[in-house]
This record gives structure tokens, sequence and C-alpha cells, in this order.
């Protein structure tokens, strides 16, 4: 019996608190609540409604006439009333697959061009075939194609790529990757730096 008495104080105790925790969660709820149906007021909840609908509408099955000469799909258990079948409403145009992108040069095959401007990977390209026909006037038993272009940024005035240059001789082995940019205007270049 004295145990029971012991525990009485502190039992209430902690039933007191327990009971205004409660009730503090429970007005946190409540402001939240009205918080949130201030927020679905007004001009933003005319918005709101109006994108629900759209997505609503956008995902609707539609009936559409058959075109002439297909089979009538009344014919098949289950099917939708005579004359008319079901049919996806198109898609919206944000959901349309990306349209696929320029072919790349020869010289730039393989090359991540994404970030590119299709202008500039033409200028990418004469400039490497005027490097390869560099190294062949200078070492006439150097291989062909030795550069490959790994990837292709522009910016509106400049283009930059990234070049791994093979061995030109067979006897070398020594593999390099350097960064190239040129300043362009008017779809010419008028200068280029590369860093080793």
């Amino acid at each position: 019996m004295d145990v029971l008495r012991d525990l009485w104080g502190p039992g209430l105790i902690f039933l007191v608190i327990c009971f205004w925790l409660l009730r503090k969660v429970l007005r946190a709820a409540r402001i939240e609540s009205e918080l949130e149906g201030e927020r679905l007021s007004g001009s933003l909840a005319d918005e709101l409604q109006r994108g629900r609908d759209n997505a609503r509408a956008s995902q609707r099955l539609q009936l559409v006439e058959p075109p002439d000469g297909e089979l009538p799909r009344s014919a098949l258990p289950g099917a939708a009333p005579p004359g008319a079948a079901l049919a996806l409403s198109a898609p919206p145009p944000w959901l349309a697959p990306p349209a696929s992108p320029p072919p790349l040069p020869a010289a730039l095959a393989g090359a991540d061009a994404a970030a590119a401007l299709t202008e500039h990977l033409p200028l990418v390209a004469a400039l490497l075939e005027e490097r390869e026909t560099a190294v062949l006037a200078l070492t006439p038993h150097a291989v062909r194609r030795h550069i490959e272009v790994l990837w292709v940024r522009s910016a509106s005035g400049h283009v930059a790529w990234c070049e791994r240059r093979h061995p030109a001789l067979a006897e070398t082995t020594r593999v390099s990757d350097v960064i190239c940019v040129a300043r362009i205007e008017n779809g010419k270049v008028l200068e280029r730096w590369s860093f080793e």
C-alpha cells in the first residue's frame, strides 16, 4: 500500500503532462487545417481548381466513332455501345517525347554534344579536320583519326570541347586529354586555345 501511495504523485504529474501535450498537438492540428483552408481560398484556389480540372480532362477516356471499314467493337464481349469505341485523348504537349537531336558530324561521332549549339558543331568538326591534316603533314607515318572528341559544350560566343589525343605514331603510347576553347562570332572562329 505504501508503494501505491508513493507512485500517486509522480503518476498524477505524468498524466497532467500527457494531457497538456495532447492538447498542444490537437491545437496545432486545428491551426494547420485553418491555414490550409485559407491557402485554398481566393485566386490561388481558382487556379488550383483549374489545374485539377485540366488534369482530370487529360486523363479521361473519350468516346469516338470508329473509322470506316474498321471492325465494330460491339461484337466483342463487354464492348462499348454500338457505333462507339474507347480511345485515350491525346497526351498534353509537355508529356510528348523529346525531339531527336540533329545528327553529329562524322568527326564528332560518339561525343556528348547535348549541351552544344547546333551551329557550333560543324565549326568544331572543321577544326578537328584541320588539326588532323596538320598532324599528317608533319608526320608522314601518322595514324589517321587519332583525335577522339569526348564532349562539346557551347555558350553564345564560345564553344569548348575535350579531345582525347591518341598517339600519332604506333611506337608511342601516351594518350592525353586536351580541353579546347574557341571564340566564335558570326559563324567564324576568331580565336582558339587549348589546355593540356
